[in-house]
């Protein structure tokens, strides 16, 4: 398999890299920050914010740097920042496959670094805490079926609102594209993020999981979001719009 590293490749990996660090460094420190509001220096006494605070910080923050990375980076990659996004786009031809597996390698290196940063810069007992690796929510019910559904059903969303927003063949374009993926990101992780955690995205997973050393489940939040963007790309590509013509890519 023969991969030409020419420069708009190296500037696109590079794009994508930096989009994910921005997603892991801002998404998670959000969550951090919210979930450790009074945190006193002296000891280890909490006062966090109500609960519907904290999901509000979270979809903001997730929904926020997903707005700024498109306006950024959606130029130079297409600002993917997402393994099951990659993935979805190559199984419709969208993607050239060689191309998609470099993009997914630097989207989990750029969220492991992110999150990696993140953990240098912020007290220790903060991180152990609530570095927010995506753990089912089992004390209220959440058990695998479910945490698996609703990640595959909120990613299958994500992806066929990113391909309708971008659809080329629709006779107008939608003209505000990173702010409707956008809403859609921060409306996912308001509705779910105290059951699932709201991933979505195995890069961003991964990125937490590994610095915090927290694997339980990790495999939910990698197949889980992949089967939900395949499925929202296949179902798309061949019901919603004409098929691509050949060489027509993504990225």
């Amino acid at each position: 398999m023969y991969i030409n590293l020419d420069r708009k490749l190296w500037k696109s990996l590079t794009a994508e890299f930096v989009g994910c660090f921005f997603l892991n460094f801002f998404g998670c420190g959000a969550c951090v920050a919210s979930n450790c509001y009074g945190f006193g220096p002296a000891d280890d006494s909490q006062t966090h914010l109500p609960a519907g605070d904290i999901a509000l910080c979270a979809a903001f923050a997730f929904g926020g740097v997903i707005v700024v990375n498109i306006v950024v980076i959606g130029p130079v990659s297409g600002c993917q920042i997402n393994p099951a996004v990659t993935i979805g786009f190559m199984t419709v031809g969208m993607m050239p496959i060689p191309r998609g597996l470099l993009y997914i390698v630097v989207q989990v290196l750029g969220c492991l670094t992110g999150t990696g940063a993140l953990s240098t810069l912020i007290p220790y007992r903060w991180w152990t805490l609530h570095i927010a690796p995506n753990l089912l929510n089992e004390s209220k019910g959440v058990d695998i079926g479910k945490g698996f559904a609703y990640e595959t059903l909120m990613t299958f969303v994500l992806m066929a609102v990113v391909l309708a927003v971008t659809d080329d063949r629709r006779p107008e374009p939608h003209p505000h594209v990173a702010l409707v993926i956008g809403v859609t990101v921060g409306a996912a992780v308001f509705c779910g993020v105290f059951a699932t955690g709201t991933s979505l995205n195995p890069a961003r997973t991964l990125g937490s999981a590994i610095v915090s050393e927290e694997y339980t489940n990790v495999w939910v939040y990698c197949t889980a979001p992949t089967l939900g963007a395949v499925l929202a790309a296949q179902g798309y590509h061949w019901v919603l719009k004409d098929r691509k013509k050949p060489g027509e890519f993504v990225g």
